[in-house]
């Protein structure tokens, strides 16, 4: 079986005048993996989760997602595959303000027709209802309410189940839990490793807080971008260095369990 994320000599920058904005000489996540990604602002993680959305494409190197190198598709061919296969939690979590809770839930279904047939077709309301109530948000008064009515905390359950629905094989997680204290913030994300793992879902999950890394099986730090041309640090489960390895253009630290 394929890696779900092979990266392979990456580098992109927005525009010629402007440094690289991204370079990451070899990245992999398997199936099922659950990778959280660190570093300091501008360090590059939003702009990698764009490459992997295939959102934007490098200008040097490969990105394959599933055995298939969406770096070499056409714009509409990417729009396609990560309609199909990528679920995609937004930092602000870009709910749709005039759709109820579950209307919410169900809008990628109508842009995939694979997503749609894996919920369940046409009763895949029952599928958004299941997440919801895994998620906490098992309230009935509350799902057929517009999405402004409802707390932060609720709205970041809203936009996780949207993103789960229909077993997208890949789940990338933008600063999701920014807006939560550090009780809600753990019992989100043990909610979200639950349905994945049951989905067997691979899990990017971008944030801040370091203190989040050990509950992940692996860790990629970003460096910031005066630091990108300085050799990485492997460290293991517990944060103790193991050795260091020069890489001359992307100084990534991935931190393995």
């Amino acid at each position: 079986m394929p890696n779900a994320i092979t990266i392979k000599n990456v580098e992109f920058r927005w525009s010629a005048k402007h440094p690289n904005a991204v370079a990451i000489e070899q990245l992999n996540a398997e199936a099922g993996e659950r990778l959280f990604v660190a570093g300091p602002s501008g360090s590059g993680k939003s702009t990698l989760l764009s490459l992997l959305a295939g959102v934007v494409t490098p200008q040097q190197g490969s990105v394959t997602m599933l055995g298939r190198p969406i770096s070499q598709m056409t714009p509409a061919q990417r729009d396609h595959f990560r309609a199909d296969h990528i679920g995609y939690i937004f930092q602000m979590f870009n709910l749709v303000s005039y759709l109820t809770v579950v209307e919410n839930v169900t809008l990628p279904l109508r842009f995939s027709k694979k997503r749609w047939k894996m919920a369940g077709g046409h009763s895949a309301a029952s599928e958004a209802i299941r997440l919801l109530e895994h998620l906490g948000m098992g309230d009935p008064e509350l799902l057929h309410h517009p999405v402004t009515e409802l707390s932060v905390g609720q709205q970041q359950r809203v936009a996780a189940a949207r993103a789960l629905i229909g077993q997208p094989e890949i789940l990338i997680a933008d600063e999701p839990t920014s807006s939560l204290d550090a009780d809600n913030r753990e019992s989100f994300i043990n909610l979200l490793f639950q349905e994945c793992a049951g989905q067997k879902t691979t899990l990017v999950f971008v944030s801040h807080d370091v203190a989040l890394a050990e509950m992940f099986d692996r860790t990629v730090e970003l460096p910031s971008a005066a630091m990108r041309d300085v050799g990485c640090e492997m460290r293991d489960g517990l944060g103790h260095p193991e050795t260091r390895i020069p890489i001359p253009v992307s100084a990534q630290k991935e931190v393995t369990k």
